[in-house]
């Protein structure tokens, strides 16, 4: 049964005093009496003690003035109730009121499509604001968000090609702040206000206890006066009554000592918990602190629209959202289909708001949509540059477009026009190719560029160029070829280098024995010993080999001519010798340890079983998946564009076999994985090929050799691949730069918004790995834009001298990273270049999809707003969905062992006043 329950003020209120907190009070034993007899019982046996009471009292006063009678009864009543209060075991208790916040979602856009410009602005230097520049100044200075956190929790989220987005930033509804039980202010006036009853009721309680025992004291000396019986009656009420009203302000007080509200002590030293005021460094972050340009940069290759709006509302199934501010162009071009989303949506009564950014239409503008160029040629071999062109607005328009070239490696001598076509442009979002060819004679860094000369009426003139580095190296590439034993991959690979003329090749097969003839322009009869032996190789390429017959000597000088002279090492996995040293016949093998050391790869050391390490000689073939950007790899590039490769590796019907390895190393590129999902452990495929720096070079490892098939796609294919290859593994010696050190990044090329790892391996004046706490690069982004990259030391005691760093690509163009090495005098500078491409997935539809849009809104509720204008309206039409539940607590056993012992004094006393008062009256 509840008795007095009530909100308690937060200013009135001491410990449980919060707006989230309701107090109310329980008889326990009536809980129990759940029949109508009980309360019969009750009442009669009520009725029959008080009544049998007032009966003999009234006999024992008869002699006695009425009044003193009255003060006996009272006294004796008074103790029957307090047993009565105890009896009923009065409980105080109280309810939590947890309040969630209503919450809304803001989502920004941050694929690329969102840096195309806000409006449509003819003219060449007039593109404006880009759409997710127009956001961020938005977010950060229009006071939105501030508006919507006064009543919502507010998330802002940015999402692009990933499936789920991320989280950019939280503001939480203010609350009010104060201490436990209210403001110290409240709490101070309460205390005070608490120590006047205390002190009052102790006055009123002192005062009729005087009276009372004077009174009787005079009554027992012989004084007949009727006035002193009054008085006696006076003194009984005022101590009871004083004793009700300072109990009141003991049981209020249940927080601090009873004791207290007898002293002037300060609250703030007499509180039982610490009282802590919030400092600075705990006030949350507010709008204007967040780096918008920094957080919202658009940089995904895709927009999932779907995707995100379905992981936030599958993340918020509470009822408290509120509402989602979608900020998007509307271009959803992967994943989820938007539509399918807004049932879920409805279900949730979540309005979906979306905010439309850009145009309707394409703008007028033509540019440069891409550049192929290779990374590397040779003087006199012929290659290609191939452009893609894109324009709208623009149908039949003919435009100039120039090839030019300029010297590289920081060169200030400009730019030379090697050749002019006119282009007829097509349609809106058509894409027009077109190709030069072209003859390198001189060896070093050369920039070529490709640019449109636009019209007036084009609306972005920063996207009438692109270019490319290509360098002219000298042709010698030496490779060392090792093989356990001849098989066909080895063969062809053997035979391809052999007639490749650009490529020295030198073989070592293990298993043949004296005056057997190879094609090679050396053939070896033991593998190199000495540094000095190794040095005049480029890289190694061993098919299936016994590293364990090689002496420690021989591997030793294998690892240092990697890590230390930027040598490549290809390790080709087979059935034979491979698992001599991968598997568990290894274990404790120096050579063996030193090799998986190398390789980009967990080895599987399981057991020596073939079965267990992976499958040979199978009876289906299946295809390699490619990793997702692997295509950006050099040597993964076997067609004559990333599309034609692609589409050779899709036609490629796949291997039989594989090396059973699934984990890569932290710094390890996986760009070929084994398909059969019968082969997936914890849902890992096996790793098929894989790379990595190791020190200065690098090592990649494939996992069987079966690449020959793919001649049945198209011989040049394979040809390509192992061409590409051996130079790719082996380019750290073919550009280096110095013997000082080198420089080396992950990728040649990359999608924006990828990360790009940079690795410098530094001597000394000595010629010994060079020891400091950093390493300072300058980092030189398209448009002419310089930062410092700093490389910080790997973190690997066998590598000193190596350094690492990291840097984000933003934009599309030429990345280069420059690093000076050597005193002023002597100084070298490294430098790596990256090109940095758009996917035309987000470029060739520009316009805001205003169709998609306009049915997210009116199918959820919500309101469609062309531009941020519109935003105000629709902030202030979002209404809060608290959501408030009720959690009980526990009884105050404080509140409970205080009212018992006041029951205890009250009963005691009324007891020793009423046998005092009898034994000074002379009765029994």
């Amino acid at each position: 049964m509840d008795l007095t329950p009530s909100w308690i003020d937060r200013t009135l209120a001491w410990p449980l005093g919060q707006q989230d907190v309701r107090v109310y009070y329980q008889w326990m034993r009536l809980e129990q009496l759940d029949q109508w007899h009980h309360w019969f019982f009750l009442v009669v046996c009520l009725a029959a003690i008080v009544s049998w009471v007032v009966y003999w009292y009234r006999k024992d006063w008869h002699e006695l003035p009425k009044t003193l009678g009255y003060a006996l009864l009272i006294l004796r009543l008074t103790a029957l109730l307090g047993i009565l209060i105890f009896f009923m075991d009065l409980q105080k208790r109280s309810e939590r009121r947890d309040v969630r916040s209503s919450k809304v979602a803001v989502m920004v856009d941050t694929s690329l499509s969102m840096t195309m410009p806000l409006e449509e602005t003819p003219g060449r230097d007039s593109s404006g604001p880009s759409r997710i520049a127009a956001v961020q100044k938005y977010l950060g200075q229009s006071g939105l968000l501030e508006r919507l956190q006064k009543e919502h929790d507010t998330t802002v989220y940015r999402f692009d090609q990933g499936t789920r987005p991320s989280v950019v930033a939280s503001f939480q509804k203010p609350v009010e702040t104060s201490l436990r039980g209210g403001s110290l202010e409240a709490r101070e006036r309460l205390l005070g206000y608490l120590r006047a009853t205390a002190w009052f009721g102790t006055v009123l309680t002192t005062l009729g206890i005087v009276l009372m025992i004077g009174s009787l004291l005079g009554r027992a000396l012989g004084s007949s006066q009727k006035f002193l019986s009054y008085c006696i009656l006076a003194g009984v009420v005022t101590a009871i009554s004083g004793f009700v009203i300072m109990a009141t302000a003991i049981l209020r007080a249940e927080t601090i000592p009873w004791q207290s509200l007898w002293s002037n002590e300060a609250l703030a030293s007499i509180q039982a918990e610490q009282i802590d005021l919030p400092t600075a460094k705990d006030q949350p972050q507010t709008p204007a602190q967040i780096a918008w340009e920094t957080v919202l940069g658009a940089t995904g290759t895709e927009s999932r629209i779907g995707d995100a709006l379905q992981s936030v509302l599958e993340q918020e199934q509470s009822s408290t959202l509120a509402a989602v501010l979608l900020l998007t162009d509307g271009r959803s071009n992967a994943g989820v289909d938007p539509q399918n989303v807004v049932s879920l949506a409805a279900r949730q009564e979540v309005r979906i708001h979306p905010v439309g950014l850009g145009t309707d239409k394409n703008p007028t503008n033509v540019k440069i949509l891409d550049m192929e160029a290779p990374k590397r040629v040779f003087p006199g071999d012929r290659f290609r540059i191939a452009g893609l062109v894109q324009a709208s607005g623009m149908l039949g328009t003919q435009v100039p477009v120039q090839l030019r070239r300029r010297p590289g490696g920081g060169s200030n001598v400009g730019p030379t026009i090697e050749e002019e076509r006119t282009l007829t442009l097509e349609g809106d979002d058509a894409i027009t190719s077109l190709s030069f060819e072209v003859t390198p004679r001189e060896v070093g860094p050369w920039i070529y560029e490709l640019k449109v000369l636009a019209p007036t009426s084009d609306s972005n003139a920063a996207d009438n160029q692109f270019e490319s580095e290509v360098r002219v190296v000298e042709p010698n590439s030496t490779i060392l070829i090792l093989a356990g034993g001849p098989t066909r991959e080895y063969q062809f690979v053997r035979n391809l280098l052999f007639r490749e003329p650009t490529v020295q090749s030198h073989v070592f097969l293990q298993s043949s024995g004296p005056g057997v003839s190879q094609e090679a322009k050396q053939l070896l009869t033991e593998f190199p010993k000495t540094l000095a032996e190794m040095t005049k190789y480029d890289a190694v390429i061993a098919f299936d080999a016994d590293w364990t017959k090689l002496t420690s000597e021989q591997i030793e000088v294998l690892e240092t001519w990697v890590s230390q002279q930027a040598g490549g090492l290809i390790v080709v996995a087979g059935p034979v010798s491979t698992p001599k040293w991968a598997g568990n016949n290894g274990n404790g093998n120096r050579n063996a340890e030193i090799l998986r050391g190398m390789v980009p790869v967990i080895m599987n050391t399981r057991g020596a079983r073939l079965v267990s390490i992976g499958r040979f000689e199978s009876e289906t073939a299946w295809p390699l998946t490619v990793a997702s950007n692997a295509l950006a790899t050099d040597f993964l590039q076997v067609g004559t564009s990333i599309d034609d490769s692609r589409k050779a590796w899709e036609r490629f019907r796949g291997v039989f076999s594989f090396y059973g390895c699934y984990e890569p190393k932290p710094a390890a590129s996986v760009l070929l994985t084994f398909s059969d999902p019968t082969t997936f452990i914890n849902s890992a495929p096996p790793i098929y090929l894989a790379s990595q720096f190791y020190g200065s070079g690098r090592v990649v490892f494939q996992g069987g050799g079966e690449f020959w098939r793919m001649r049945e796609v198209g011989e040049q294919y394979f040809d390509t691949y192992y061409t590409k290859l051996v130079r790719w593994a082996g380019q750290g010696r073919l550009l280096r730069d110095s013997d000082r050190g080198m420089l080396l990044v992950d990728k040649e090329q990359a999608i924006v918004g990828e990360q790009v790892m940079v690795r410098a391996v530094l001597k000394d004046a000595q010629f010994q790995p060079l020891i400091q706490n950093e390493a300072i690069a300058k980092l030189l982004e398209p448009g002419g834009r310089s930062t410092q990259l700093r490389l910080a030391p790997l973190a690997d005691p066998t590598q000193a001298g190596v350094y690492v760093g990291q840097y984000t690509t933003r934009k599309t163009g030429t990345y280069e990273v420059q690093l000076p090495i050597g005193s002023l005098a002597e100084q070298v500078l490294l430098t790596q270049q990256t090109i940095v491409r758009v996917p035309a997935l987000e470029i060739q539809r520009p316009q805001r999809n205003d169709p998609l849009l306009s049915e997210l809104a009116s199918k959820t509720g919500g309101t469609y707003s062309l531009g941020l204008s519109g935003l105000d309206t629709i902030v202030s039409s979002i209404k809060p969905r608290e959501q408030v539940n009720y959690l009980p607590n526990a009884p105050d056993n404080e509140f409970r062992q205080r009212l018992n012992a006041l029951l205890m004094a009250l009963i005691a006393g009324a007891l020793s006043l009423e046998w005092l008062t009898r034994r000074l009256s002379r009765l029994a």
